[in-house]
């Protein structure tokens, strides 16, 4: 197996000779496939693979600073620098100083300092305090009149420098005055690992799972692309983090990618493929139709997508490594309709019940910068260290319904973090940690499209309860398509939720009767509970509460609710309250409207 080192220690290699300090950032407490002559490439720490780099370049010692540890001798031998520290584990600002002012004027072979966790030096703002601005200020001034140590060992003419190594975890962690303004100060970015170095590191580590011995070299290799393919956008530690878990879990080769999915999580139980949740999902038209009345389109839509995302298949077309959200729905349609119930409802199917429901009102993220309510603050503003509501839900809980309501009232920007978690299923969120939402179910709401404005610039219904199904869906579909495109200019975040647009109809009358029956029920069924009373409607009363409720259902089975709740239930908590005593039944002879246009009740 031939691989090349990694190009960033390529770099290191190759600057040496002409930059005395380098800042290396990034993916820096990852691990590292670096070959040997013997041609076995080995995983290594930051430290590791600088070492080889500098012994082969015939430098002495590679001295590391550790705040609370202190300095150590990572390789080589000791050429008396460090004593300049003087056995300390943690150095003051001055004294880490004169530490690098000694490594940049050593006479004789060569020597480099790595000064561990740079980061720490400044606030979380940027801010340095003068202390730390001291210390910076003096290692900009030896970096800019370093000179050359000596003659390199292996021949080369450059003559390298003493090196100071400053390990970061972000480029810009350190002040820009201090690495983009100094020439002889360079800035080694460290990437995180690309496919055929994951690749690599899965061939290597995966012989070590139950069933390797025994698979075929192309069973083999299919585990490995596939472990490369869930560890996406993760660093080399994911790839072998999850061979350590695979095999100390006892999962076989076969089931690689849910090693993956439990190093990612910490579940090794995934709800998807629990066969409890195919079980449900494959009873589950009875229970959402039950929940959602009137909306059996919706319903055998959000089937579909369920069946496709327990099976792994959803966005299968597409390519890629699976890393998008297990499924993508956007519930259009009038008010009233089931919208939100059928996102609970779907809560339950999936996870058996609703403490995995996340729901956000998107009408409180009109502003742009409410976007960091999400994501959360960066650096340097109020509430970073609080985290956003949405990345920090997704982290504590990986396997989610997450409902979005209301999404066309969200500002653009925050629209365009959509992009990102539709496409690649992961967000980054204030701090620069990646959040991932391959295992959410993500549900958009929208009223968009039922009422519209005209040429004049009011607004009119767009679609009415008189309209068949397939005219509300047309023109619903028309007016969101018309929303992305032209007005908000983000016809992208349509396309990739593709085929997930689900139009709900109105609530047609016998659907409404039906709803009155079910909320009529449980206002018998709650006092029943609560006061041993038994509830009965007299035949008369009862033709007024349907006529009052079914008049008007623009407001869906919300407005059936309201209706049942301003004539049935105020009536009778008034009723109760006054009495003070209960019977065996209370039954209404008729509903009337009082003197100040409030619902009353003749109760017998």
């Amino acid at each position: 197996m031939s691989t090349q080192e990694p190009e960033w220690l390529r770099e290191i290699d190759t600057v040496l000779c002409v930059h005395p300090q380098l800042v290396v950032a990034g993916n820096v407490r990852d691990r590292f496939l670096v070959p040997r002559p013997d041609g076995a490439v080995i995983p290594m720490d930051l430290t590791n693979a600088l070492a080889g780099v500098l012994l082969r370049r015939g430098y002495g010692t590679l001295l590391r600073y550790v705040p609370g540890l202190g300095v150590t001798v990572a390789a080589g031998t000791d050429a008396g620098v460090a004593q300049v520290a003087g056995g300390r584990s943690t150095l003051s600002a001055p004294d880490l100083a004169d530490l690098v002012a000694a490594v940049s004027t050593h006479l004789g072979a060569p020597v480099a300092l790595l000064v561990e966790y740079s980061s720490q030096l400044t606030g979380s703002d940027g801010t340095v305090d003068d202390a730390v601005r001291g210390l910076l200020s003096r290692a900009r001034h030896s970096a800019l009149t370093a000179a050359p140590a000596g003659l390199a060992a292996d021949g080369r003419s450059a003559l390298p420098y003493n090196t100071v190594f400053w390990v970061a975890d972000r480029e810009h962690d350190l002040p820009t005055w201090f690495v983009d303004a100094t020439p002889t100060i360079r800035l080694i970015s460290v990437p995180l690992p690309a496919a055929p170095a994951r690749m690599t590191a899965a061939r290597i580590c995966l012989r070590r799972l139950q069933g390797a011995a025994e698979a075929t070299d192309q069973q083999r290799e299919a585990a490995a692309a596939d472990l490369v393919a869930a560890t996406d956008g993760m660093p080399l530690r994911a790839v072998l983090g999850t061979a350590d878990l695979a095999v100390d879990q006892r999962i076989p080769l076969a089931r690689v990618r849910d090693a993956a999915v439990a190093y990612r999580t910490g579940v090794v139980e995934d709800p998807w493929r629990d066969p409890d949740t195919r079980a449900r999902i494959a009873a589950g038209e009875k229970e959402l139709s039950q929940a959602v009345r009137g909306q059996g389109h919706a319903v055998r839509k959000a089937l579909d997508l369920l069946t496709r995302s327990v099976m792994g298949l959803n966005g299968a077309q597409a390519g890629g490594g699976g890393a998008r959200p297990r499924g993508v729905l956007f519930f259009a349609g009038p008010t009233g309709v089931g919208k939100t119930e059928l996102a609970k409802a779907i809560t339950r199917l999936v996870f058996g019940d609703e403490d995995s429901y996340l729901r956000f009102d998107m009408s409180e993220f009109s502003a742009e910068h409410s976007e960091a309510r999400l994501v959360g603050a960066p650096p340097g503003y109020t509430g970073f260290d609080a985290g956003g509501q949405l990345t920090s839900a997704v982290r504590a809980r990986p396997f989610r319904v997450i409902l979005f309501d209301e999404i066309d009232k969200a500002h653009p920007r925050i629209l365009d973090k959509f992009l990102q978690i539709l496409e690649d299923g992961r967000l980054t969120d204030g701090r620069g940690s990646t959040v991932l939402f391959s295992d959410t179910l993500l549900i958009f709401t929208s009223n968009k499209g039922v009422l519209v404005k005209n040429e004049r610039g009011a607004i009119v219904e767009n679609v009415t309860a008189a309209m068949d199904r397939e005219e509300v869906d047309e023109r619903v579909r028309e007016a969101i398509a018309e929303f992305f495109r032209r007005e908000i200019e983000r016809p992208e975040l349509l396309n990739r939720i593709g085929d997930g647009v689900v139009v709900f109809d109105f609530i047609r009358r016998d659907v409404a009767e039906e709803l009155l029956g079910v909320f009529l029920g449980r206002v018998a069924g709650r006092l029943e509970r609560e006061h041993g009373l038994r509830l009965e409607v007299a035949p008369a009363a009862m033709h007024t509460l349907r006529t009052v409720a079914l008049s008007d259902l623009r407001h869906g089975g919300r407005g059936v609710a309201t209706t049942v709740e301003s004539m049935v239930v105020n009536p009778l908590a008034r009723w109760l309250f006054q009495r003070g005593h209960a019977a065996p039944a209370v039954c209404v002879e008729a509903f009337r409207l009082d003197a100040d246009g409030v619902w009353a009740v003749d109760v017998t």
